[in-house]
């Protein structure tokens, strides 16, 4: 019997079987394909929104007839630029199942939450041998999240209750996908913005040299 599962008798009425047994655990099933549908839709909402403002920018600039030659190219790399930046975020699109559990999670619980899922007190290191070893123990719950963690549960409580407090843990991985999504969005910016903006500098500087010359 390990260390950990000696723990477990601690926090649980213990009943084991025996060690090492896995158990068939419960999935979260919150997000079931017609949400993901739904999240995917409101990601390219999203998506959508922030590429037809600069687009539609774009081709108020390239109808003005005032235009020289170089500019009129220079907008319309703009915008294929644009579309190809637009299309590697959107390819890269976090979901929400693919945010990887940190231990910092469960301190944005609430305090009834971080009581009643047992992991949520176990050391970072600890965490997997405690879920391991959790497996064998008769008196606990496991549910696996669509993110692939496991959060751990006396048996005695409430189905309502876990899933109250597994809908609780993610919400939690949602905003962190939410507020990946964004750091993705504006390092896309970056990348579409600056490399123009370089661009187009640069070449007002070579017109100001060239029409230095032509002046002398």
């Amino acid at each position: 019997m390990s260390v950990l599962l000696q723990r477990c008798q601690g926090i649980w009425p213990l009943e084991c079987s025996s060690f090492g047994k896995n158990r068939d655990r419960p999935r979260f099933n919150r997000h079931d394909a017609e949400a993901k549908v739904f999240s995917r839709n409101r990601g390219l909402s999203l998506m959508i929104v922030l590429l037809t403002v600069p687009l539609n920018a774009g081709i108020r600039i390239f109808m003005r007839k005032n235009l020289g030659g170089w500019q009129r190219l220079w907008v319309v790399t703009a915008i294929v630029y644009l579309i190809g930046v637009g299309w590697v975020t959107w390819s890269s699109w976090p979901a929400s199942a693919s945010i990887t559990h940190k231990q910092a999670y469960y301190s944005q619980l609430t305090p009834e939450a971080q009581t009643r899922i047992l992991n949520a007190k176990v050391r970072e290191e600890d965490e997997d041998a405690f879920i391991h070893d959790a497996q064998s123990v008769k008196n606990a719950e496991l549910v696996e999240m669509p993110n692939g963690h496991v959060l751990v549960f006396r048996k005695s409580l409430p189905r309502g209750e876990a899933e109250a407090f597994a809908r609780e843990y993610w919400t939690v991985v949602e905003h962190a996908a939410y507020k990946r999504r964004l750091v993705n969005v504006a390092r896309a910016f970056a990348w579409w913005f600056i490399p123009l903006a370089l661009i187009y500098v640069g070449g007002l500087a070579v017109r100001w040299v060239f029409r230095g010359f032509k002046e002398s």
